[in-house]
C-alpha cells in the first residue's frame, strides 16, 4: 500500500477497486446508493466528505452521539419539570421516559464510535478531536508503524480503534430515537384534539419538533449503515464482528 504522485494505491473502494487519483476523493450523485440519496442536502452534514474513509465517518457519529447526548438530557430535563408541575392533576410528560432511552443509546453509539470504549485517551477530551497516537496518513491508509497485516493486506491495529455499532444497537437507537418522534405526535394529537379550541403554539411547537427527530432518527441510520460499509470495505467482514 503506498501513496504516489496521482493519489494512493493499493487501496480498495466499493466502486471500482480503487480511489480516483484523489488523496480525499468526492462521491458523485449518482453513484450514492439510495439511502444516501434520501438525505439530499444534510448528507454533507451528517456524513463525511468521503463515504469511504472509515476514520472520518467514526468522527461524524462520535459527534452526532454527543450532539444527541446533549440534546436529550436538555429535554430530559425540561420533560421532569413538566411533570412535576403536572403531578397536582396526575398528569406526566412521557418525555421523561422516551429522551431518557435517546440518550441511553445515544451514550452507547458514542461507546462504539469510540472503538468499543467509553473513554479514549488519545481523543481530545476522551472522545472527540484529531488522535494523537497515530499520523494522518496512517489513519487515512487504515495502517500504523507498530500494527501487523491481516491476510487482505489490512492493519490489524487500525481495524481495533473500529467498533462499528452491531445489529442490536442500530435497532435500539432507531426504536428510542423514533419513539421520541412517537411522543412528540402524541402532543401534536393532544393539541388538536384536547380542548374546544386548538393549541397553535404546542401543536406548532410538537409538529417542527417531530419532523426534525424524525431526520435525525434516520440520518443517524445511514450514518451507522455507511459506517459499517467503509470498515468492512477497509478492513474486511471480520472487523465487523
Amino acid at each position: 500500500m503506498r501513496r504516489t504522485g496521482g493519489g494512493v494505491s493499493g487501496l480498495r473502494s466499493q466502486h471500482n477497486g480503487v480511489y480516483d487519483n484523489e488523496y480525499f476523493p468526492t462521491n458523485d450523485d449518482e453513484d450514492e446508493p439510495r439511502h444516501v440519496r434520501l438525505l439530499g442536502p444534510l448528507a454533507p452534514i451528517f456524513l463525511s466528505r468521503d463515504r469511504t474513509d472509515p476514520e472520518a465517518l467514526q468522527n461524524s457519529l462520535r459527534i452526532y452521539s454527543l450532539c444527541l447526548i446533549m440534546t436529550s438530557i436538555f429535554f430530559w430535563c425540561w420533560a421532569v419539570l413538566n411533570t412535576l408541575d403536572l403531578r397536582k392533576s396526575g398528569g406526566i410528560d412521557l418525555g421523561i421516559v422516551s429522551f431518557f432511552g435517546s440518550g441511553l443509546s445515544s451514550a452507547l453509539l458514542l461507546r462504539s464510535s469510540l472503538g468499543g470504549k467509553w473513554y479514549d485517551k488519545n481523543q481530545k477530551f476522551g472522545c472527540c478531536g484529531k488522535r494523537g497516537d497515530v499520523e494522518d496518513d496512517d489513519l487515512y491508509l487504515g495502517s500504523s508503524s507498530s500494527g501487523g497485516r491481516n491476510a487482505d493486506g489490512n492493519n490489524n491495529t487500525a481495524s481495533k480503534q473500529h467498533s462499528p455499532p452491531g445489529r442490536a444497537l442500530r435497532v435500539f437507537a432507531v426504536v428510542t430515537q423514533f419513539a421520541v418522534v412517537c411522543n412528540y405526535l402524541l402532543g401534536l394529537m393532544f393539541a388538536l384534539t384536547a380542548g374546544k379550541q386548538v393549541y397553535v403554539y404546542f401543536a406548532t411547537y410538537c409538529s417542527i419538533f417531530s419532523v426534525l427527530w424524525l431526520i435525525t432518527c434516520y440520518a443517524g441510520f445511514v450514518l451507522v449503515k455507511v459506517y459499517r460499509e467503509a470498515v468492512g470495505n477497509a478492513y474486511g467482514e471480520e472487523a465487523l464482528n
